[in-house]
């Protein structure tokens, strides 16, 4: 009997030990806020193609991590940087949640409204934003960086003939060149940021292919093909692969008469939905992980 009264003891102990622990660890991970996935993005508008009038509006999704429980939606968000911008912001009428432990990832759809701009703007880079929630909520944000191009036409130069992608996230795109140029460089806003995870190789014709950093100087000639190989990738356990990635290179190059152009490489998925990173293999542990470098738990 009094052995029975120890086990009951020690277990009711280890028991008290356990719940103790599993609250003050609930409590040490729980956010303060909604924490909003990095965004590392190009993004492209162009003039209505009929008018020339209208800009088109651009569709995205951002992403952000809050604690299960939250019962707060997002309701508008307004970018501080560019107060020009319309921005219409909301989370779907069926939530796209997905449950990871502690933690929720929900997904934001945003349109922007871009009429208010200079026709003749260049680029523009979106940061920091105001995000309001459905209870009066509001929380101020640095995106990342998001740049929104000017993606006007540069003059007929070049023409897609086809690409793909395998579900290794290795993507091709074939051009044909319609005049003789030399080329100049390829370059993309976000190269500080995922270079080292960068892959991009150029071919003319059936030469040996090279790398984008060495295509300076390359001359082609009308009716040659451009063969253009790349890939992002990001390995697993890296936080950096919870952040949003959208790629959409510029091909720079001169004319014969040294007008200098640059080609939107919309092989890559699209000018207005360029490739785009979002890692799928989200756990518990990677969030935990991610938060943590964020300096966020």
């Amino acid at each position: 009997m009094e052995t029975n009264k120890k086990i009951l003891k020690y277990g009711l102990i280890i028991i008290g030990i356990v719940l103790v622990v599993n609250i003050g660890f609930s409590l040490f991970i729980r956010l303060k806020d909604p924490v909003f996935l990095k965004v590392y993005s190009e993004s492209y508008t162009y003039d209505d193609r009929d008018e020339r009038e209208n800009f088109e509006d651009i569709d995205y999704y951002l992403y952000y991590i809050t604690n299960v429980d939250d019962s707060r939606r997002v309701s508008f968000i307004n970018f501080d940087d560019v107060p020009e911008i319309t921005a219409y912001a909301n989370e779907g009428i069926d939530y796209n949640d997905k449950v990871y432990g502690r933690y929720s990832l929900r997904q934001v759809h945003v349109k922007l409204d871009l009429n208010k701009l200079d026709k003749d703007f260049e680029s523009i880079e979106l940061n920091n934003v105001s995000i309001g929630f459905d209870n009066g909520d509001t929380l101020e944000e640095d995106l990342g960086q998001w740049v929104i191009f000017n993606g006007r036409d540069e003059g007929n130069y070049l023409r897609r003939r086809g690409g793909g992608g395998s579900s290794s996230g290795r993507i091709h795109g074939r051009l044909e060149v319609k005049e003789d140029m030399e080329l100049i460089k390829i370059d993309y806003s976000t190269a500080a940021e995922i270079e080292e995870y960068m892959e991009m190789y150029i071919r003319r014709n059936n030469s040996s292919e090279i790398s984008f950093k060495d295509i300076e100087g390359m001359e082609l000639k009308a009716g040659d093909e451009l063969n253009i190989d790349s890939q992002l990738f990001i390995p697993k356990g890296d936080p950096k692969a919870y952040n949003i990635y959208r790629v959409s290179p510029r091909l720079s190059f001169k004319d014969k008469d040294g007008h200098i152009s640059s080609y939107v490489m919309d092989f890559m998925g699209g000018s207005r939905y360029p490739w785009h990173y979002l890692n799928q293999d989200y756990s518990f542990m990677g969030i935990l992980k991610y938060l943590s470098s964020r300096g966020e738990i």
